[in-house]
């Protein structure tokens, strides 16, 4: 069986819109305090768009923020290695703990 040229594309699209379709009917129906996906895409529309933007002192920008956070968990990520790896080793070479 040959596969379709653009399975990659079109597969993902399709679960994208599916998941779009559920949230919009579930917001419409049941979950009446849901957004809907278009409120939820006019609320977030500038900082998806403009990710670096400045918007006040509280308001960073998403992307700089999610910068921020990933700097903290590179500095803590390296800072466990730095002292669970020969901690590792010593353990490793006890003869109490092996």
């Amino acid at each position: 069986m040959k596969a379709f040229k653009f399975d990659w594309l079109i597969l993902p699209l399709i679960g994208v819109a599916v998941v779009l379709l559920m949230w919009q009917i579930s917001s419409k129906t049941w979950a009446k305090e849901l957004p809907t996906p278009h409120k939820t895409w006019e609320a977030s529309k500038d900082y998806v768009m403009k990710p670096f933007e400045k918007r006040g002192e509280m308001d960073q920008g998403i992307l700089l923020l999610a910068t921020y956070s990933l700097k903290r968990v590179a500095y803590g990520f390296t800072l466990g290695i730095l002292i669970a790896t020969p901690l590792g080793f010593l353990l490793g070479s006890s003869a109490t703990f092996f």
